[in-house]
């Protein structure tokens, strides 16, 4: 009778079976995170919306984290006015210090720019979702200007694309 497997013995199967240690969702979920720190960015999709809370304008940005040991991960961050510090960071690092002192940014000024960050981890304390990294702030100084040139860190160019939400995001795969 071809194709058809021989039963098992105890001996087969411990040659075969798969040793792994289990680990809760949330030792899964931690796994996943990048730990608190300063990390390489690039803004991939950029979105001007109105804040759900408040009805205000906002700038949604997709942000590519990138940790050579941990790969890369996509966090969303949002700039408000209300949070004008980071929003002024934000600004200065991604080299638009002049165009934010005009008082006027978009999404689409954002776009394709790199910088450095800072990275948190947000605890849900209902426990109903997994923590999430979150952008806390953006790195300035001497960060500043030259911002939109670096692509070192991500070993390409930045790309021409901007997300409409309608079309698959790169960053991800999807």
């Amino acid at each position: 009778m071809a194709g058809l497997a021989r039963p098992w013995n105890e001996e087969d199967r411990r040659k075969d079976i798969m040793n792994f240690k289990p680990r809760s969702e949330q030792e899964i979920a931690e796994s996943q995170l990048f730990p608190k720190g300063v990390y390489d960015f690039e803004i991939v999709a950029a979105f001007d919306k109105l804040s759900k809370s408040s009805g205000r304008p906002m700038i949604e940005l997709k942000v590519k984290v990138l940790d050579a040991k941990r790969g890369i991960r996509v966090v969303t961050d949002y700039l408000l006015e209300q949070r004008a510090m980071k929003l002024r960071h934000a600004a200065e690092a991604c080299g638009l210090l002049g165009e934010y002192e005009t008082g006027e940014l978009s999404g689409r000024d954002f776009l394709n720019k790199q910088g450095k960050l800072k990275l948190a981890i947000e605890k849900d304390r209902t426990h109903r979702f997994p923590d999430k990294n979150v952008v806390t702030d953006y790195v300035t100084g001497n960060a500043g200007e030259d911002a939109p040139s670096r692509s070192k860190a991500f070993g390409h160019q930045p790309q021409a694309w901007r997300n409409t939400g309608n079309e698959a995001d790169p960053a991800s795969g999807t």
